[in-house]
């Protein structure tokens, strides 16, 4: 056989075993499928859209009293109570020892001798001067004597009794002064004006000086309860719904009230970023079984929509300053259009105001 025959030869027994070895490795035709994607998609709906906005919350106790120290320099002796101690009125909430001040108490006492000295020769001399003008009337000549003399009596008795009457209360103005004074020394111990529970209380140290009006603590009447909430964004109103829960995780108790009082309350003139809630629906016995308003909560919706288009946050994506969604058609074909959006979170889902209609579906990946 000659070189060509040869090479013609092993060609041919190539591409016999190469189509036997195709035949072991086909797909048969029943197991071929077309080429699919899936992808995660999202419907936009026509429905509701909320807003929820959770913050912490503080129990505030409207009705307070401050309780003051009231008399004369003193010294620190102790405390009865402390903070959230609960009292009745009347309880004693502190002791001092008081501190009698002698050149105070001799002062008073001096100028109320000499008022009454001065009162005396006063009227000494007044109902001697009354006296001599009545002596004259008696001895008085003529008719036109007797009447002169007769008015000048008139004036000196009115004289006599005006100053009688004044002298008397300025004296016993000077009196009540020393006896409040006096009082003073004796207010050794600080009573509760209230029922209550002792909030602030201000430490003070063993025999500390303490002087009149200084304030010594806070009680407030538990049964009259509001909770303050921080409204950052300026989303509440008078009169909004509010759902507060308070007490520990494994027994949290939910009350309904509404917003009293709010910073935004008078237009352009905002002071603070506090609001004011009153719980009105609750249930008593749950309130009851907490020992304290620990760890409150509060919940509000300042934006509630009803008929609006929502869909998933997820379907929108942001690029350039402006959002689009791939819309999916029946027949798998996938387009991009921008939408108009609104607002909207993973949890209320995304508000949109054009740029997809109802029943659309829209690619969420």
């Amino acid at each position: 056989m000659s070189r060509t025959s040869k090479a013609v030869f092993a060609l041919l027994l190539t591409l016999l075993l190469a189509g036997a070895r195709a035949e072991d490795t086909l797909i048969s035709p029943d197991k071929i499928t077309g080429n699919t994607v899936n992808y995660k998609t999202a419907t936009v709906e026509e429905g509701t859209y909320e807003k929820k906005v959770s913050a912490n919350a503080a129990a505030y106790y409207p009705s307070r009293v401050n309780v003051r120290y009231e008399g004369a320099k003193a010294r620190f002796v102790e405390y009865r109570v402390r903070r959230g101690s609960e009292v009745k009125k009347g309880d004693v909430l502190a002791v001092f020892t008081v501190e009698t001040d002698e050149v105070a108490i001799a002062e008073r006492k001096l100028q109320i001798r000499r008022a009454k000295e001065a009162r005396e020769e006063r009227l000494s001399q007044l109902e001697a001067a009354l006296a001599s003008l009545r002596a004259s009337l008696r001895d008085a000549q003529s008719a036109d004597d007797a009447e002169l003399l007769s008015l000048r009596v008139t004036r000196a008795e009115l004289e006599l009794e005006k100053y009688d009457f004044q002298s008397a209360r300025e004296l016993a103005s000077r009196e009540k002064a020393l006896s409040e004074l006096m009082a003073t020394y004796e207010n050794q111990q600080i009573l509760s004006p209230i029922d209550g529970v002792v909030d602030d209380i201000q430490y003070l140290r063993d025999n500390e000086a303490v002087y009149n009006g200084a304030w010594l603590m806070t009680i407030y009447d538990p049964t009259e309860v509001l909770f303050s909430v921080k409204d950052e964004q300026g989303q509440t109103r008078l009169g909004m719904r509010v759902t507060v829960s308070v007490g520990p995780n494994n027994s949290r108790v939910t009350g309904v009230g509404r917003v009293v009082a709010s910073f935004n309350a008078v237009p352009d003139h905002p002071v603070g970023k506090l609001v004011l809630v009153r719980v009105t629906e609750y249930d008593e016995d749950e309130v009851k079984s907490l020992k304290a308003l620990t760890r409150p909560t509060a919940e509000y919706v300042p934006v509630h929509l009803e008929n609006v288009l929502v869909v998933k946050r997820a379907a929108l994506t942001l690029y350039g300053g402006r959002y689009y969604v791939y819309k999916l058609a029946e027949d798998g074909m996938v387009s991009k259009r921008y939408v108009n959006y609104a607002g909207g979170t993973a949890q209320t889902g995304a508000w949109l105001l054009g740029g997809a209609l109802p029943g659309e579906t829209l690619i969420a990946d």
